[in-house]
């Protein structure tokens, strides 16, 4: 399964991270980091907290889909793993992992 995110949760998370939607360019890759490191933390309660609540390692991480409702919602952010893996999503929802050689050229 591709780790992508709904075309809705993807609208959402712009607005979120107040970034207009634009055609996969490196302004566009610039302007998300930017607002990422703005808007998401890098922290691990929210992860203690989860496992806290499991009984299992392998029920504990918290997929993009998850990540981002909580981003929004709580303002959470979450660990490497985590942040990469749901930025990731974002990106591929962008199309922007379609073209990374014209951003890297």
């Amino acid at each position: 399964m591709a780790n992508t995110l709904s075309p809705q949760l993807t609208h959402d998370v712009l607005a979120f991270l107040k970034v207009s939607p634009a055609s996969p360019t490196r302004a566009l890759l610039d302007s998300l980091i930017a607002a990422y490191g703005r808007a998401v933390p890098w922290e691990s309660a929210s992860r203690i907290a989860r496992r806290s609540q499991r009984s299992t390692s392998s029920d504990c991480p918290r997929l993009s889909e998850e990540f981002w409702n909580e981003a929004m919602r709580f303002g959470t952010g979450g660990t490497c793993f985590e942040s990469n893996y749901a930025f990731m999503a974002l990106l591929g929802s962008l199309g922007t992992l379609m073209c990374k050689h014209k951003l890297m050229s």
